[in-house]
């Protein structure tokens, strides 16, 4: 970029790298070239940025935002307060709410115990157990 003498040339090869790798659209480039057609002080006043600091990748960063402006997120984000509905809000809400209580209460899970802790039979040692031949203990799927 250094060998083109024109500051023209010089902007329209900087946006024929961008577009070459990649990083600037059709639509994009026109933009670009348009600018240096008409002279815009935007983009040549990165050209004079980078003839001061020498570093070709800020001044093709800063083309790239001239055209695409960075979107900065929201840091927060309001979020309306929800609507608390019940199921009781209207007569046949709060019928049908009463009838899931009496449902869940007549249907509630029990548990009981077949024997006590005490008369349950301890389960002999493993030393005591019998060998299983091991075609015995493949399961089948």
């Amino acid at each position: 970029m250094e060998h083109l003498s024109l500051p023209e040339a010089q902007l329209l090869y900087a946006i024929y790298k961008l577009e070459h790798d990649g990083r600037l659209k059709l639509d994009d480039k026109k933009k670009l070239k348009q600018m240096v057609i008409s002279q815009d002080e935007k983009i040549f006043s990165l050209l004079d940025q980078y003839k001061e600091d020498q570093n070709e990748a800020s001044l093709l960063q800063d083309m790239l935002k001239i055209v695409k402006p960075i979107r900065h997120k929201p840091e927060t984000v309001a979020i309306p307060p929800r609507v608390q509905t019940t199921e009781d809000s209207s007569p046949l809400g709060k019928f049908l709410c009463e009838q899931k209580k009496r449902q869940s209460a007549e249907h509630g899970l029990t548990l009981s115990l077949y024997k006590m802790a005490d008369e349950v039979e301890e389960m002999p040692p493993v030393e005591e157990m019998p060998e299983m031949p091991m075609q015995e203990m493949r399961l089948n799927f």
